[in-house]
């Protein structure tokens, strides 16, 4: 985990305060999980997921390594995957528009269980794969799909360390 962390927080990351503060909670979450990373039913489903994910697996879950462009595929197509993938694996309370697509800061009240999975396989595919996206933005075009990714995963990764403090709380005091 300390290789991901540099990774993400590293020179290659984004500047923005809402990046930062989805990394500092991430790995407190994982400070939660006791930093283990299990493997195959750890897995967010699969469906819909962007293929970059599987390349991703099939070379160790390398962090610092950034795959090629002809791996990663079309920038626009991978946007359009990703928030397939981010609908899918969210918890079916979430708000969603009539694409399907997750409403940033939309109505719905429920717990993330769904989401809660430690290591490679739970939200540090996420982040990994918006750190790629990040690196493909060209400079001074159109990020608002990408700010909008950060600003939904910022808060569902603040919800999920929420819950497992409340959780580590409420069992030493239970």
């Amino acid at each position: 985990m300390e290789k991901a962390l540099e990774t993400l927080s590293g020179e290659r990351a984004p500047a923005s305060s809402e990046w930062r503060t989805a990394i500092r909670n991430w790995g407190r979450l994982e400070g939660h999980y006791g930093y283990e990373n299990p493997n195959g039913a750890a897995w967010f489903p699969s469906a819909g997921r962007p293929s970059i994910v599987g390349w991703w697996a099939q070379n160790a879950k390398t962090t610092s390594r950034v795959p090629q462009d002809k791996a990663f595929g079309d920038i626009v197509a991978f946007e359009s995957q990703w928030w397939k993938w981010w609908s899918a694996i969210n918890p079916t309370w979430r708000e969603r528009g009539p694409e399907g697509r997750i409403v940033v800061g939309g109505e719905g009240e429920g717990n993330f269980a769904v989401l809660q999975k430690p290591g490679a396989c739970g939200m540090l595919s996420v982040l990994i794969c918006l750190i790629w996206w990040y690196e493909r933005l060209e400079d001074g075009k159109e990020c608002s799909s990408w700010e909008a990714a950060v600003e939904d995963v910022a808060w569902v990764i603040e919800q999920l360390e929420e819950e497992k403090r409340y959780d580590f709380l409420h069992f030493q005091r239970g």
